[in-house]
């Protein structure tokens, strides 16, 4: 009974990954092997936990393993997504000069996407190809550039989609618009730069913090003399513990949110 609506949960999980990893972002297809290799893993890890260490280090082991299997595909669907999401806005000002330059001889917009995906860089190159797909596969240049504006998530390439959805018989001045636009994105790239370059000891500081208590909680567990572990017998340290792991718990999950966000 429990086989069945595994199988049904991992052909779901791929389903899913296929949409978003591998169709967002490109990663690389995964099979039914590779879902129970890790599961197979989890579960000799938890075996030889329960054979080597003391029952209570199995359960928590158990519990992260659970978090870490349900929580960790999310954080890094966000952070890969964000990611590329960056890399596009960073390739649309090069890829807009492009685009104006190619509209200044040539009238049709499909016409102009096909000759600059074959010097866009990646991964605009790979937008642009199933851009070309969508547009074949639903017959509407603007229903596809919807579906890419969706996909891709990003304010800079919205903006650009909806000039290139007003792109008609007026080339010229869609490719005025485009290096305009590029002009922008360009400047505002830049002042994005020198934020980051700004701000970057204080997410360095806030990494060092985040990665403190699991390396010194189990270097205490290994180091610390055994006396020390006592006292963990009392209900306040206990207690203690556990407002502890749920404080550190809420600030990782906010710090992953602050690092999503754009300032």
């Amino acid at each position: 009974m429990a086989l069945p609506i595994l199988d049904r949960e991992i052909d779901r999980f791929i389903e899913r990954y296929d949409k978003t990893f591998g169709l967002e972002l490109e990663f690389s297809a995964i099979t039914r092997g590779h879902v129970w290799a890790v599961i197979g893993g989890a579960l000799l890890l938890l075996a030889l936990s329960l054979a080597f260490l003391p029952y209570y280090t199995t359960v928590v082991l158990a519990l992260v393993l659970a978090g870490g299997i349900a929580y960790l595909p999310r954080v890094a669907y966000r952070i890969a997504r964000r990611r590329r999401r960056l890399a596009v806005d960073d390739a649309l000002p090069g890829l807009l000069q492009q685009l104006a330059a190619n509209l200044k001889n040539e009238k049709n917009i499909g016409q102009v996407l096909s000759h600059v995906t074959e010097t866009a860089p990646p991964p605009m190159d790979y937008e642009l190809r199933l851009l070309a797909q969508k547009e074949r596969d639903l017959g509407s240049f603007p229903a596809a550039l919807d579906d890419a504006r969706e996909r891709i998530g990003s304010d800079w390439f919205d903006v650009t989609a909806a000039i290139l959805k007003t792109t008609s018989e007026r080339a010229s001045t869609e490719a005025e618009a485009l290096q305009n636009l590029s002009r922008v994105f360009a400047q505002l790239r830049s002042m994005r730069d020198r934020i980051d370059t700004a701000t970057r000891q204080g997410r360095t500081s806030m990494q060092i913090i985040l990665a403190a208590p699991f390396i010194m909680a189990p270097a205490g567990y290994f180091f610390l003399p055994a006396r020390t572990w006592e006292d963990i017998d009392f209900w306040w340290v206990k207690v203690f513990l556990a407002a502890a792991f749920i404080m550190a718990i809420i600030g990782i999950s906010l710090a992953v949110w602050f690092k999503s966000e754009d300032v």
